[in-house]
């Protein structure tokens, strides 16, 4: 039996990240551990365009298992920026509705350092 990863639940480390998603509805915090697989999902398809998406889906879900992809919130930011670049991180921060936690000081000094 094939066992799937469960994005359902995105650990979060740090207490300024808990502020932002205490004030952001249910759904947009559902929507935000989604977008966290979908980040993941872009860094893979970025670093092998030629994939289709079951294949990119199925990468990202392998990586996850055997511990290549981070679990926690900001680590998936910090891991997309050292991977794809910190322009591209950037964009797809915003886009999938990171911006508030991308802009913390802590997270980007910790892309800084990587």
């Amino acid at each position: 039996m094939k066992r799937r990863l469960d994005f359902s639940h995105i650990p979060i480390s740090d207490d300024a990240i808990v502020a932002i998603m205490r004030r952001k509805a249910t759904v947009e915090r559902f929507q935000m551990v989604f977008n966290c697989r979908r980040m993941l999902c872009l860094l893979v398809h970025s670093q092998h365009p030629d994939w289709d998406e079951g294949r990119v889906s199925r990468s990202v879900q392998r990586r996850a298992r055997s511990g290549e992809c981070p679990l926690w919130l900001e680590d998936i930011l910090i891991f997309c920026a050292k991977k794809a670049g910190r322009e591209r991180a950037a964009q797809w921060a915003e886009e999938l509705g990171f911006k508030e936690i991308w802009d913390l000081e802590f997270i980007q000094k910790r892309i800084v350092a990587t």
